[in-house]
């Protein structure tokens, strides 16, 4: 992971219910806050935390048929994006597109993390400040960016 953890891994996840379950074999390569309309709405909060990982260290490890693909077209970035859900509870899981794929990568929801590893979780950027109500401050060690940067 981009922040240090004491937590080995594999470490395990899953949506609210309990009906879809994962693993991530290794720490995620970077994670973030990100404050754009898209996370806000997909996750239903003023912001979403996400974990960029490699895709073959992300497997369902139960409930698969419980997932709801949900894409969305009109992103900043111009991706289709596929947000993937527990059909039953409606919690956001992972998130992948066309351009992803090609790079190995997902984005993992991390507050889908259980614990330990969600206690360790600690973002290393924030995007779309454009969108950061005024309330709310930095995290500490972050960098901040007003959009998406280029590359992400």
């Amino acid at each position: 992971m981009s922040s240090a953890t004491t937590s080995s891994y594999p470490a395990q996840g899953g949506c609210l219910c309990g009906a879809v379950r994962y693993e991530l074999k290794a720490p995620p390569d970077g994670s973030w806050i990100c404050w754009c309309l898209s996370c806000r709405k997909t996750t239903g909060s003023i912001c979403s935390a996400n974990s960029h990982c490699k895709a073959k260290d992300f497997c369902i490890t139960k409930g698969e048929e419980y997932l709801t693909l949900y894409k969305e077209a009109g992103t900043s970035s111009g991706q289709v994006f596929e947000g993937y859900f527990c059909r039953l509870c409606g919690c956001n899981i992972h998130t992948t597109s066309d351009v992803m794929r090609q790079e190995g990568s997902i984005i993992v929801t991390s507050g889908t993390l259980d614990e330990p590893h969600i206690l360790e979780w600690k973002p290393t950027a924030e995007f779309f400040c454009m969108r950061k109500p005024g309330y709310m401050g930095t995290f500490q060690g972050t960098k901040t960016f007003v959009k998406m940067p280029e590359g992400h």
